[in-house]
């Protein structure tokens, strides 16, 4: 039973524009925790090829080889991430940076960034 306002007028169709508004918001969610999802992503992304880059820089530097840093930035690379820095310290252990371009929501260009250390057993 549809149920009369005051001036005649009835109340049909208010559910349409109430349903229509909840959409438009679910939408919106949707669309921002998808953006943190691919932020969240890059920074894992990141973290995963710093790690590996670390350890396989480590493992030339510990070895005595040439260029551990430049092993470290094309394991990177294979990975998905950029090397932004890199030290070579005492006996083999290696830090570094990884960096990895992401684009959560069009127009908001950021970065997932991650460090890592590597280097031989019982070094500090």
């Amino acid at each position: 039973m549809r149920q009369k306002l005051a001036g005649g007028a009835d109340d049909r169709g208010s559910m349409t524009v109430m349903v229509l508004g909840v959409i438009a918001g679910a939408l919106v969610l949707a669309v921002l925790v998808g953006g943190l999802v691919r932020g969240v992503t890059a920074r894992g992304q990141a973290q995963a090829a710093a790690d590996l880059a670390a350890l396989a820089a480590g493992e030339v530097a510990a070895g005595g080889g040439d260029a551990p840093c430049e092993t470290g930035r094309r394991v990177a690379e294979r990975n998905g991430a950029a090397l932004v820095s890199c030290q070579i310290g005492d006996g083999g252990m290696v830090n570094l940076a990884t960096i990895v371009a992401v684009q959560p929501l069009p127009g908001w260009q950021q970065a997932g960034r991650a460090t890592s250390r590597a280097g031989p057993v019982g070094r500090p």
